[in-house]
């Protein structure tokens, strides 16, 4: 199977300004895609835009494989609103849990503040955009 072959949902439940849920599904049988061997799904839940105050994003797996690596957990971001210098601040948090094919496990834990401080992002996404 080629890369183009995994699926992309996007489900706007809420009605927000952007879209809430977000699946990349693989498939049950790997696919080489982005230089390795993939299945399962990727998921991400937004309970608001990302900037606005309180709304978090989480991504998790499903049955989520890389080169027959498993990988389990979550990552969330929290948007926490603007700080005292008036720039927004952000806080993310993994828990991620790799169980190698060898029976070894690899385990994640990070929790950490972002500060958005100035300039647009890639997809031209500003601190300073209007919601």
């Amino acid at each position: 199977m080629a890369c183009n072959e995994f699926t992309v949902t996007v489900e706007n439940v809420d009605k927000f300004a952007t879209p809430d849920n977000l699946i990349i599904d693989f498939g049950s049988s790997n696919i080489f895609c982005f230089g390795k061997l993939r299945r399962g799904k990727i998921i991400g839940i937004r309970t608001a835009p990302y900037l606005q105050s309180a709304s978090t994003t989480t991504i998790s797996f499903e049955d989520y494989y890389v080169n027959n690596h498993k990988v389990d957990g979550s990552k969330t971001v929290t948007n926490n609103g603007v700080n005292s210098d008036g720039n927004l601040t952000f806080g993310i948090s993994k828990d991620i849990e790799i169980s190698l094919t060898n029976g070894n496990e690899i385990s994640w834990t990070a929790n950490r503040t972002r500060e958005w401080m100035v300039g647009p992002t890639p997809l031209g996404i500003s601190p300073m955009t209007s919601i």
